[in-house]
Order: structure tokens, then C-alpha cells, then sequence
């Protein structure tokens, strides 16, 4: 792709040719794609904003901007172009930086801004008016134009937030509900709508999760799992997805905690568990018999008496050979009681089912005990991966999960890579294997199938295989 750079000034006259991609080694404090402080600075530049307006007796404006349909940039064109997209917004938004300001990216698609405004709800909603109409001039992208627009949510201080976290929250559930009526406008926070919707949504949810699973509204989609030492896919994750033809695509974080406080969660977890295996079982037919299916087992479910029989019935129904199921739990879950969870998992070894615990790092009382865990793998949390080139804490902690996984004999897979030098990193510390959006996101058993095909016809002198590790990491270190 030919991006060429425009000037702030055309932003709003044309269409913003997006320029190459570079991605400069950030500070801690700064988002390294966009260069724009992130949430952590964000927070500390908005209490001294608060400050200044306490001391002032001025007014604050905190707005979340979310970009609507970027997804279909990146579904359209590629994550490298929507990386481009999110840097030439997040310069459009600096454009609006005037006197005492602070801009930040949230992370995703989304992004905060706080203003120090006179006591006038007219002068913010003609900014955010402002705002609106800068991100929804064009992108140029490969000669085409592309387009978004963006919902705003504003909370103003001190009537609507008094605390950094406060103000942020409330400013992001108002951009929510734009999102959810129609996006392309702004919306000042108004606590009485906020507790109506969620009182409202919750009671909706509710009565929809009951008949999910009969109305098919319930979905698996894989995500590929790559062995870094010859750039093959090792085994896919099961991840679950709620799409409701009149709420759309509800977010597990949102409906899995519903589904474990009504009990739901019980029937969920074994369609799940029996649609994982069902799937391998099928691909294992087709030729790929050293394909794994990665599992994540809820708290509720781990616990339950029987766990074993089950897991024994779903795979002789399935007919998939236990070695190839890998049960993954979370460290909370491991540690809640650490007897009886070393026990259920002995039992689950034996068979001859993998298990791994998922998250690592996030609850590091686990260390001690981790020895006595019979598990194959770990996996590190996406949230140390994420700042392992940006953090020298991640970094260290990631290094030190790898070497001490190495000494326990057992893999490491590192979740969340979204970019080269992430995959450099890993690879240079020796981890075994890597998932996430820099290689495939998580796709329907259709797709999975199409990739295990090229993979298995590929040979050592086909072009027709795109191996997803770059070629200078197929093998040895980088």
C-alpha cells in the first residue's frame, strides 16, 4: 500500500491519505501505536486537571470517544490499515488540544480527552460536534475511501463526577448508550438513564440467556494456537459468542458472569465442551490428528462433583482421543481450594486430557504452589504480553513465567501477540507457542478448516502456503 501524508490543516477539506506504518519504541506511559499518553497517564494528567479546576472553580469536561465500524476497517482492509486509521484519528483529535488538555488512547478503539470548559453545556457539545465531523472526513486507503464516525460520551465536573475514575466511567457508559441507539452523536452522562438501562438490559439479557442455547444464538469460534519452532498451527481455543438478532453481538464479559449468578452456566459449559470436541473430532477425521482443542473451564463448572464423567462421556460420544482435549482454568480458580483442585485435576490427567492454567500471572500467590499443579501448559496473560516491548516490568515477568515454565517441563503459550516485536520477544526467550490478531483472530470452523488444508497440502517448496510467521522467525532465534 502507497500512504501518502496530508496536513492537519486538509483534514476536514479531504480525504487523509494514511501514511506507513511505524511503531517507535514508546515509554511506559505512552500507547506505542499512536504515541498518545495512555490510561495510566491519563489518570494522572486528569487529577491534576481536577485540581486546577477545584482551585479555579471551573468546570471539567471528560469525553470517551469511541470510533464506530472500525471493526469493518480491520474486517475491509487488514489490522496494519486499521492501525493506520487509529493513528491518523488519533492526530485529528489532537488538533482540538488547546490550553490545559490531556488526550489519551484507552486502548482499542477508543480514546479520552478532558477540557477545562466555562460553566456552558453548549461550548462541549459544540466541540464534540467538532470532534464528530473531523473523524468522519475519509481515509484514503489503497485509493478508496473509507469511512467512521465516532459516538462521544461527555460526564462534566463536579456535577456529573468528582474522581478521575468516576468521571471516565460515567463519560464511557454514556458513549455505551449511544452506541446502542444509532452512534454518530455525542451524550452527556445522565445517572437516571444509566441505572434505567441497566436495570433494563440485565432483566432483557436475562430472559434471552435462557433461551440462547435452544434459538442457536450461541456460537463457537476458534482461535489458532502456533508452535513458534516451524510456524504450524498446534491446537485452537474454543472461544463462546452470544449473537442476538435484536441486541446483536453481546460480549462474554457481559453475559458469562450473568449465566454463573442464574446457574446457566452449567448447561452452556457442556454444549461448549461438547461442540469443542464434536469440532475436533470432525477435523480429525479430515487428516489433521495432531490437532489440540483448548477448553476454558468456568469456576462453577470446575467445581461441580462429576466433572470427570462428564469430560469422559463428551469424549467417547465425540469420539476424540483425550490427549487431544486441553482443559484450561484460571489461577483463581486453581487456588480457590488448592486440595481439592490438585485432586480434580489429577483425575482429569489420568484420563489422559492436557490442562493448562490460563491467565498466568495474574494472581501470583500461584507460584508456590505451582509445582504441585499436574499441568502440560501455561498461558501468559494477554495483559503482561501487551507492554512486553513497552514495560520493563512486563517484560520481566513474562521472562520469568518462560524460564520458570522451562524448569517445571511444561509449554508456554503466550496469548494477545499483536504485533513483530512482541513476537521477537517471545521468540528470543524461547516461548513454545503464540495466539493471537498479529497471526489469526479468532474464526468459524469453516475458516480453521480452509487454514489446516493449505497446511497439510503445504510442502517445503509450495508458495501457495502463507506460513503466519514472518520468515525470518520460521526457526531459530530471531
Amino acid at each position: 500500500m502507497q500512504f501518502l501524508n496530508n496536513t492537519a490543516a486538509s483534514i476536514e477539506a479531504q480525504p487523509e491519505q494514511l501514511p506507513d506504518l511505524n511503531l517507535p519504541d514508546a515509554p511506559a506511559f505512552l500507547d506505542a501505536l499512536t504515541s498518545l499518553p495512555n490510561y495510566a497517564l491519563f489518570r494522572n494528567q486528569l487529577e491534576l486537571c481536577l485540581s486546577r479546576a477545584e482551585h479555579k472553580s471551573q468546570e471539567l469536561a471528560v469525553m470517551v470517544i469511541g470510533l464506530d465500524r472500525f471493526k469493518q476497517i480491520n474486517d475491509t482492509y487488514g489490522y496494519a490499515a486499521g492501525d493506520l486509521v487509529l493513528q491518523a484519528s488519533s492526530r485529528r483529535l489532537a488538533a482540538f488540544l488547546t490550553g490545559h488538555c490531556a488526550l489519551a488512547r484507552l486502548g482499542g478503539d477508543s480514546f479520552a480527552l478532558a477540557v477545562e470548559i466555562p460553566a456552558d453545556g453548549q461550548a462541549v457539545s459544540a466541540l464534540a460536534e467538532r470532534i464528530n465531523q473531523s473523524l468522519s472526513a475519509p481515509f484514503l486507503i489503497e485509493g478508496e475511501e473509507a469511512f467512521i464516525t465516532a459516538s462521544i460520551g461527555i460526564s462534566h465536573y463536579p456535577g456529573q463526577g468528582k474522581s478521575v475514575c468516576e468521571l471516565i466511567a460515567n463519560a464511557k457508559t454514556a458513549m455505551d448508550q449511544i452506541k446502542d441507539h444509532g452512534r454518530d452523536s455525542h451524550l452527556f452522562f445522565d445517572p437516571e438513564r444509566h441505572q434505567s438501562r441497566r436495570s433494563t438490559r440485565r432483566a432483557v439479557l436475562e430472559r434471552a440467556l435462557h433461551h440462547a442455547l435452544e434459538k442457536e444464538q450461541l456460537v463457537l469460534l476458534y482461535q489458532p494456537q502456533i508452535d513458534l519452532d516451524n510456524g504450524e498451527v498446534r491446537g485452537v481455543e474454543a472461544l463462546l459468542r452470544w449473537n442476538h438478532p435484536e441486541l446483536g453481538t453481546i460480549s462474554p464479559t457481559e453475559f458469562i458472569p450473568l449465566a454463573e449468578e442464574t446457574g446457566l452456566i452449567h448447561p452452556i459449559s457442556e454444549w461448549v465442551l461438547h461442540t469443542a470436541c464434536t469440532q475436533n473430532s470432525t477435523w480429525h477425521k479430515q487428516g489433521h490428528t495432531s490437532l489440540r482443542m483448548a477448553v476454558n473451564l468456568s469456576a462453577q463448572q470446575f467445581s461441580k462433583p462429576g466433572l470427570d464423567q462428564l469430560v469422559h462421556g463428551v469424549l467417547e460420544k465425540s469420539g476424540l482421543a483425550p490427549r487431544w482435549l486441553e482443559l484450561e482454568l484460571t489461577e483463581t480458580i486453581a487456588l480457590h481450594d488448592i486440595d481439592a483442585a490438585i485432586e480434580t485435576l489429577k483425575v482429569l490427567k489420568n484420563m489422559g486430557v492436557r490442562l493448562a492454567i490460563d491467565d498466568f500471572g495474574t494472581g501470583y500467590s500461584s507460584l508456590s504452589y505451582l509445582r504441585y499443579f499436574p499441568i502440560h501448559s501455561i498461558k501468559i496473560d494477554r495483559s503482561f504480553v501487551g507492554g512486553i516491548t513497552t514495560n520493563s516490568s512486563d517484560a520481566a515477568i513474562t521472562r520469568a513465567v518462560i524460564a520458570m515454565a522451562q524448569n517445571l517441563g511444561v509449554r508456554v503459550v503466550a496469548e494477545g501477540v499483536e504485533n513483530e516485536k512482541q513476537l521477537i520477544f517471545l521468540r528470543s526467550y524461547q516461548c513454545h507457542e503464540v495466539q493471537g490478531y498479529y497471526f489469526f483472530p479468532p474464526m468459524s470452523a469453516k475458516s480453521i478448516g480452509q487454514i489446516l488444508l493449505r497446511q497439510t497440502e503445504k510442502s517445503a517448496l509450495s508458495l501457495s502456503w502463507s506460513n503466519p510467521i514472518p520468515l525470518g522467525f520460521s526457526s531459530g532465534n530471531p
